[in-house]
């Protein structure tokens, strides 16, 4: 019931946002669900007994996303590689910049600096392509389709494994998905898909429908899979508990830090 509550709640806000509101308003909701991400994610390292260096991380991860959206502003490529590229060169240098000044030991550099710099990237620089693609060509329809695509996996994949799951798919990293859910979950992005085709993205071929579908349903799936390790690995349940029914902010949006960078690449090459 809390999960159906939440999604009633989520779902219409996040419409609004996203097809009434400017590119400065989505880029404050990314924002604000990229620092709960990173929040959550070094709280997990923190409670994992896992060195890491928490606000630095955060600050950096979220510069990621700041450094796409000013790109955004300018009308060459090249100066917008410029800034990212610059934006990520000097994350790396002040994070070991960083640790020369810290107040801890040097026991523990190569593992605080390695796990710091993975949340950057793992959760700000991947989400971050939710900027990006909003800034591409029909960006609010391909912001709508991926999220369409994975989340309807996400719930066939849940439900259909509940009701029908025997054959365990992961049981080393989450026992409860099944290979029956895997199969309901590509059904589900498919159907998504298809579904998006027809209310909105007409242009969308049918060719290109069922591939950008199954990739952001497979790929969705893997990233459900590398955040279950890496919880399973701290001893955690959930990310977090701020989504009622859904756990943390990380729970919520896993299969989308990899299906974004998917849709948004096949789109750039293909599309």
């Amino acid at each position: 019931m809390k999960r159906i509550i939440s999604a009633v709640i989520g779902i219409p806000a996040i419409f609004v946002i996203i097809n009434y509101g400017s590119s400065l308003i989505f880029f404050i909701l990314v924002s604000i669900v990229l620092i709960i991400g990173l929040i959550e994610f070094y709280g997990m390292m923190m409670r994992g007994g896992k060195p890491c260096f928490r606000e630095w991380g955060i600050i950096c991860g979220w510069l990621i996303s700041l450094s796409i959206f000013l790109g955004e502003f300018e009308k060459t490529s090249s100066k917008e590689r410029l800034i990212v590229d610059l934006a990520i060169t000097m994350i790396i240098i002040s994070v070991m910049i960083y640790r020369l000044f810290s107040k801890d030991g040097f026991k523990v550099t190569i593992e605080g600096l390695s796990n710091t710099l993975f949340g950057i990237f793992y959760v700000g620089w991947l989400m971050s392509h939710l900027i990006l693609l909003r800034g591409a060509y029909n960006g609010k329809i391909l912001i709508f389709y991926v999220l369409i695509v994975t989340w309807i996996g996400d719930t066939t994949s849940l439900y259909v494994g509940t009701a029908l799951g025997r054959h365990r798919l992961a049981p080393s990293i989450s026992p409860n998905k099944t290979v029956e859910g895997a199969i309901g979950g590509l059904v589900g992005s498919l159907l998504g898909g298809f579904l998006a085709k027809l209310w909105f993205f007409d242009k969308l071929s049918i060719l290109d429908c069922i591939i950008t579908s199954l990739l952001c349903g497979i790929i969705g799936q893997v990233g459900d899979l590398c955040e279950s390790a890496i919880k399973r690995d701290l001893n955690e349940k959930d990310a977090g508990n701020i989504i009622p029914g859904h756990g943390g902010m990380l729970d919520r949006m896993d299969s989308i830090l990899f299906s974004a960078p998917v849709l948004y690449y096949y789109t750039k090459l293909f599309l």
